[in-house]
């Protein structure tokens, strides 16, 4: 029993790191799971895409086999459809999230009240400033 105790006492801020690692990545899984079965559920992406935004299947053809450009203003209407970043579409990395804050933009884009937002912004400040 002391070897263990010593062993956890020398290790403590390595094993501390793991713990906090392995957290983040069962959060991080644990959104990703809950985004992609969003997804799922609202139904095949092309389907979705051309219902939703009244593309044609040849233009997302198009898009697919980089055959045509897609314009700017394209680009953020469909990201906002597939609920991800227009940089995600892009292919452009961004600096790596926590889930908390993953969470967090997921949840936010779900609200639509603009004075729900002016509430949590304030409430937000408020905590912030503690």
């Amino acid at each position: 029993m002391e070897q263990r105790f010593d062993f956890l006492y020398e290790n403590y801020a390595v094993l501390k790191a793991i713990i906090k690692d392995y957290r983040e990545d069962i959060i991080t899984d644990v959104i990703e799971m809950k985004s992609f079965n969003r997804r799922a559920a609202n139904g095949e992406l092309g389907v979705r895409v051309q219902v939703s935004m009244c593309i044609p299947k040849s233009t997302i053809s198009a898009y697919e086999n980089d055959n045509m450009d897609i314009k700017g203003s394209v680009l953020v209407e469909l990201s906002e459809h597939l609920d991800i970043t227009p940089n995600y579409l892009l292919g452009v990395e961004e600096k790596e999230e926590d889930a908390f804050d993953m969470e967090m933009k997921i949840l936010l884009r779900r609200i639509t009240d603009d004075r729900v937002k002016a509430i949590l912004v304030a409430q937000i400040n408020a905590v912030a400033n503690i």
